[in-house]
């Protein structure tokens, strides 16, 4: 019984030895990571952001223009708001893309 306390008592105190020392701590800078991975700046990722959902909006707005010059008969300028929605929503989703590639 002796031994294996003892046994016990080395390999528990050698342990402490290869213990992870928390005091020495370096300071992380994660925007020079960041930066240096390719990730942009939160200011730049807001503004991304903030035109997607602006691109997004307008599609909206001018599908439903587009729905309500076409009740009136005007097929055709009902057919170039619709065009224009439709890249308007291309748009929105290139910046969501872009947004995702490059903020985290």
């Amino acid at each position: 019984m002796k031994k294996l306390f003892f046994t016990l008592l080395v390999i528990a105190t050698s342990m402490i030895s290869f213990a992870d020392d928390h005091k020495e701590k370096k300071d992380v800078d994660m925007k020079k990571i960041k930066s240096e991975l390719g990730y942009w700046e939160a200011k730049d990722c807001k503004a991304v952001s903030d035109a997607a959902g602006l691109m997004l909006y307008l599609s909206y707005q001018s599908l439903e223009d587009s729905d309500k010059v076409k009740k009136e008969g005007n097929k055709r300028r009902a057919d170039e708001l619709a065009s224009e929605g439709v890249v308007l929503a291309q748009l929105a989703a290139d910046y969501a893309t872009t947004f995702s590639a490059f903020c985290k």
